[in-house]
């Protein structure tokens, strides 16, 4: 039979309304190559030989409708992925119910819930909880765009196959025949299956408060605008201290919405969540020599870096001290970078190719194969750039950025972030003894590659550590001169 071939417009017209119906951002050829295969070989399966046929199937047909929904969700799940996910929850709940008396309600929402399997598996924990803690009680919601994948999951049977994935303590709660595993009614009976669109979802469409929310390997499919918008969602519909349960190789951003990063791409949700003076680590941060607002900001990252600073200078508060950053990148990609840095931060992008001045509400990056260093010169501040030797195999290097400013008298905030190896841990540690500078490292929970931060809380040269969400709060604080210097 002759396969059929999409036009560039067919195409373009698809990937359009796939993107209309689920909000998914159409980016990255993998994908585009996985949606159009699907389609291609339902036309095949249907005998049909063109796309605009089809399109007035899916029109005229419910069933088709679905189908094609079907096709163009994503569908990646097993029993237990992420196992530390799963052992956390557990975790957080049993501290929940210790010394509690009566009965304890925990609402769980497995949001993007394809098949089914990720929402039993948060149930096998509850029901195993349950057997030590009488009095727990819950409920476990789960939710997909794809119809066809929630009546799967509403069903409850499996291949065999999975069996080796599930604990053995959990077997007890299947029944076999042939092939195939179900899940008991005893479970099943504290399920609630629903269809729906993350980004439509929220707590005018869900009655109960959740205290766990698992959306996870998902939101990398979404822009970040729409993960912000998905992220207020789930805020919308979560009790206070409830927590939010992404994939490993997601991120959201939590300061926005009030979610502060635990562990394990696990982040708690406080209402209204501020950082307030008393936090022990903010404290910290406060009884450095800091008579005054900071005047300068230097920040270091490597592997991963690129993935959390747009969040993690979103919208600096104005007035801004100068920002000058130090990523490792490819020269040919540092320009395109740190125009993203200076849109994202609102900040105005400085050229760096010679010596300029450092001024407030501006953003400096090397926009090249040289190292960015800062200098006093008659009672001014500037940014001197220096094609000395490569530090710690880098040009640009923190270490380098970091050194040239503990030689200065400027109060300054040191900030280390997510990489491999262990440049800027040395200058880290030297704009701590300076006396006249706050330093912050990543705490490993948070980081992509926990090198760089290792090595300079090792040291002893961060004063605060925490995940980039946390030390954002810090740094904004520090701007807006929210606290008064403790003692």
């Amino acid at each position: 039979m002759e396969t059929v071939t999409l036009t560039a417009d067919e195409q373009a017209a698809f990937f359009k309304i796939v993107e209309s119906l689920t909000g998914t951002c159409q980016s990255g050829v993998y994908k585009k190559d996985l949606l159009l295969n699907n389609l291609v070989r339902r036309l095949n399966e249907l005998k049909l030989l063109s796309f605009p046929e089809y399109i007035l199937l899916v029109s005229e047909d419910d069933a088709e409708y679905d189908r094609f929904l079907s096709l163009m969700t994503i569908h990646t799940t097993s029993w237990f992925r992420e196992m530390p996910h799963f052992e956390l929850l557990a975790a957080l709940i049993e501290e929940r119910l210790k010394g509690k008396k009566g009965d304890q309600l925990i609402q769980v929402w497995s949001a993007a819930c394809s098949t089914g399997q990720e929402a039993y598996s948060i149930a096998l924990t509850l029901e195993g909880l349950r057997l030590k803690y009488p009095n727990l009680n819950y409920k476990v919601h789960a939710s997909d765009i794809d119809p066809v994948s929630v009546s799967v999951a509403q069903a409850g049977t499996y291949d065999l196959s999975g069996l080796s994935s599930i604990p053995v303590m959990y077997h007890s709660f299947f029944s076999r025949t042939g092939h195939s595993l179900k899940i008991s009614e005893s479970i099943r009976s504290r399920m609630s299956f629903f269809t729906a669109s993350l980004l439509e979802v929220d707590s005018t469409t869900i009655d109960e408060k959740m205290d766990f929310i698992f959306c996870r390997n998902v939101l990398i499919y979404f822009d970040r605008p729409q993960v912000e918008k998905i992220a207020k969602n789930f805020s919308t519909c979560m009790n206070a201290n409830g927590h939010l349960v992404i994939g490993h190789s997601e991120s959201i951003d939590a300061t926005n919405v009030g979610f502060t990063l635990k562990k394990f791409s696990t982040y708690q949700w406080r209402p209204k969540h501020v950082v307030r003076k008393g936090d022990p680590q903010v404290e910290v941060a406060l009884q450095s020599k800091f008579h005054r607002r900071p005047d300068l900001i230097v920040i270091g990252a490597s592997t991963g870096g690129p993935n959390i600073l747009g969040n993690f200078l979103k919208n600096m508060p104005l007035p801004c001290p100068p920002v000058v950053i130090v990523q490792h990148i490819n020269p040919d990609f540092a320009t395109g970078f740190a125009r993203s840095m200076a849109s994202a931060s609102g900040l105005r992008l400085v050229t760096t190719d010679g010596a300029v001045e450092l001024l407030e509400n501006c953003i400096y990056l090397a926009l090249g194969d040289y190292h960015l260093t800062v200098k006093e010169i008659d009672s001014k501040r500037f940014i001197v750039p220096s094609f000395d030797p490569p530090m710690n195999s880098h040009r640009p290097s923190v270490d380098k950025l970091f050194l040239s400013v503990s030689e200065t008298s400027i109060p300054s905030v040191g900030i280390l972030l997510t990489g491999m190896g262990k440049d800027g841990a040395d200058g880290l540690l030297a704009m701590r003894r300076s006396g006249v500078s706050a330093t912050m490292a990543q705490s490993k929970e948070s980081c992509i590659v926990y090198g760089m931060p290792k090595e300079a809380i090792e040291l002893g040269a961060a004063q605060v550590t925490g995940s980039d969400q946390y030390l954002s709060q810090v740094l904004r604080s520090l701007i807006e001169k929210k606290f008064e210097k403790a003692g």
